[in-house]
């Protein structure tokens, strides 16, 4: 089985609902994973539509439809903020060397 299933069936055995959230940091000791692979994980399972939701406590497996909408809402408030931050980073790209001549008194690292 893999780290991934394992992940859903401890989540859908123990974690359901999210009074019983479990923290990611508790999630990555159980199974020996890094953050960003956790975070890899989970992202597949709900990309194969498994109901595995997240809040400020953790993770779980979605206990009612309501939780999965409160997912949903966090997800997209992400997604927007990741949209800002990319459309940033594409600005700093276009004014890239600009910065410098347009301030000469700076000191560059």
């Amino acid at each position: 089985m893999t780290v991934k299933k394992k992940i859903l069936n401890y989540l859908k055995d123990h974690h359901v609902g999210a009074d019983n959230a479990l923290l990611g940091s508790r999630l990555c000791s159980i199974f020996g994973l890094t953050s960003s692979l956790l975070r890899k994980n989970i992202n597949e399972l709900r990309v194969e539509g498994y109901p595995v939701c997240s809040d400020s406590n953790g993770y779980f497996y979605a206990g009612c439809p309501e939780e999965i909408d409160v997912s949903i809402a966090h997800l997209a408030s992400r997604s927007r903020e990741m949209a800002r931050a990319k459309e940033g980073l594409r600005r700093a790209k276009d004014d890239f060397g600009n910065e410098r001549e347009n301030n000469p008194d700076e000191v560059t690292p």
